[in-house]
């Protein structure tokens, strides 16, 4: 492939407003050290450096959006809790657009990881799965009509936000959509442009376990283009329209953390895709972006200028 080609797409990043819907989340680093076990139990005692916030779920799809140089509006929900000020604070702070449904029954999701020594020790969840309603999914349908965007990325980790009825009206929309999904429930997203689950989310939509079984029945039952990202190996491309597959190896040197790196991926992909990229284009910076990710500590984003020198000529 022509490294020209991919040098085109990236210029036209800055001019693609892309709506982002899915699950938000705040992902809470912790950071210290240990030296010691506790006495009154046989668990690690934690000495705390420092603790950072960052954008996680749907929110850090969106905030790799802005930092790749495209244009956002992130659309999701929240409760009435310290943990959304913390998450509006970190949304306005990285100028990420936020349209944020408010529930008094609901507890903003957070998850809190301890590192010592540069190693996860453990995650803590605090989550409410609760649906949209009618009434919440018109609103949201709504705004999308007066954003008018170029691409649709659904953020889907089975927390609530994602139902049947918000992607069938989704689906009325004359651009793109992409999803990213975490449900078993493959058939929501039937005839959309493209998903990207994992190969555990595919084995479970597909109820398969062979890569080529697994590409050929989704794309054959749910008509949409398929990225099959494996981790440390690579991804698969299946394509609806030639039924062809395709592998990439993965881009990534020494593996640091995959927290997001899901999200990466698909926001390269769909911010490509909108930006005129063909199918495999936009698989190939999606893989250089999330290789560049995974170097990275925690949930993190690519920068314009990264991805850019990935593409370099010398890198192909």
């Amino acid at each position: 492939m022509n490294p020209t080609n991919f040098q085109e797409i990236i210029d036209k990043f800055n001019h693609q407003h892309i709506v982002v819907l899915g699950d938000v989340m705040l992902d809470e680093y912790i950071f210290g050290d240990v030296h010691r076990i506790s006495p009154e139990a046989p668990v690690p005692v934690l000495h705390v450096r420092k603790r950072e916030y960052r954008l996680g779920g749907a929110a850090n799809a969106a905030h790799n959006l802005i930092s790749l140089g495209g244009k956002c509006t992130l659309i999701g929900q929240v409760g009435k809790d310290e943990v959304k000020e913390e998450l509006v604070k970190e949304l306005n702070n990285k100028k990420i657009n936020h349209y944020l449904i408010e529930k008094e029954n609901y507890q903003t999701i957070k998850k809190t990881r301890i590192i010592a020594q540069n190693q996860q020790v453990v995650r803590i969840d605090q989550e409410e799965i609760i649906s949209l309603t009618t009434e919440e999914i018109e609103k949201i349908i709504n705004l999308i009509k007066e954003i008018n965007p170029c691409l649709i990325l659904i953020s889907d980790y089975n927390k609530g936000f994602v139902v049947p009825l918000l992607v069938e009206k989704l689906k009325q929309f004359p651009c793109k959509i992409v999803a990213d999904p975490k449900i078993k429930n493959g058939q929501m997203f039937k005839g959309i442009y493209a998903i990207t689950p994992n190969l555990k989310e595919a084995q479970e939509i597909s109820g398969k376990s062979e890569i080529e079984e697994i590409g050929q029945h989704i794309i054959e039952n749910l008509n949409t283009n398929l990225i099959l990202t494996r981790s440390r190996e690579g991804v698969s491309c299946f394509d609806r329209e030639t039924k062809e597959h395709f592998y990439l190896p993965a881009e990534c040197g020494e593996v640091v953390d995959v927290s997001g790196a899901g999200d990466t991926f698909a926001s390269s992909f769909a911010l490509a895709i909108a930006s005129g990229a063909n199918l495999q284009e936009g698989v190939v910076l999606a893989n250089k972006a999330a290789g560049i990710v995974v170097g990275k500590m925690g949930t993190a984003t690519v920068s314009k200028e990264e991805l850019e020198r990935k593409i370099a000529p010398n890198n192909f």
